[in-house]
């Protein structure tokens, strides 16, 4: 069961949600299709958030306590790169036609899916380092956040496979649940309590006590 302090972190998210979702069905009334096209608004917010995931969690990786750490962070700024390289499109700066541009397709179309294999992977590690602090983990506010960012991603997939309709066009919702997600992701980025040992007192690389935790906010536990 998950601790009321999650639950609470869950709501006030799943509520900023639906606040962004219920404007989006104000919006869809009025002329707003510039907003969701290609490179336009929706789309720079979404690389923006996608950029500032990798860049948290790439240095909280690099400066990772334990290897565990190291895991679960590095593994998040893969994940988080990948989906900046496919939500972007540099390929006007490769000559069309030239296998450079023939590649940078490729790669636009599966970087996510072939990273999935290596998130898994570090994942399982995590799990197998120490199943304690894997399961608190999925029961904290940054577990609960990036819960809901992938269940918000594979919305989207679904809006654009046109497997769900919520309206016409589909695409405005799609571009709303994945900035929403990016934006979960990056706000469970910010915890000081990702990747943090569970115990009282965090441990050195030797697994010395080197100090106790500072108090934070609810997000963190």
């Amino acid at each position: 069961m998950l601790k009321p302090r999650v639950l609470m972190t869950l709501l006030l998210a799943m509520m900023g949600v639906a606040a962004d979702l219920l404007l989006a069905v104000l919006l869809h009334w009025q002329d707003t299709e510039t907003l969701y096209q290609e490179n336009h608004l929706l789309e720079l917010l979404q690389l923006a958030a996608l950029a500032g995931c990798v860049l948290v969690f790439g240095l909280r990786a690099r400066a990772g306590a334990d290897r565990y750490a190291r895991l679960q962070l590095g593994a998040l700024a893969l994940l988080s790169a990948c989906m900046f390289y496919r939500e972007s499109d540099f390929r006007w700066l490769l000559p069309e036609g030239s296998p450079a541009h023939a590649v940078a397709w490729v790669l636009l179309r599966s970087a996510f899916v072939l990273a999935l294999p290596g998130v898994a992977w570090a994942f399982a590690r995590c799990w197998l380092l120490d199943r304690q602090r894997f399961a608190n983990f999925l029961n904290s506010g940054p577990g609960a956040l990036l819960a809901l960012a992938a269940v918000l991603l594979l919305g989207g997939v679904l809006l654009d496979k046109s497997v769900i309709r919520i309206a016409e066009p589909n695409r405005l919702f799609e571009e709303l649940f994945e900035l929403n997600a990016y934006g979960l992701m990056l706000i469970a980025g910010g915890s000081r309590g990702l990747g943090r040992p569970t115990s009282r007192r965090a441990q050195g690389s030797a697994g010395v006590p080197v100090g106790k935790p500072r108090h934070g906010l609810p997000l963190e536990r």
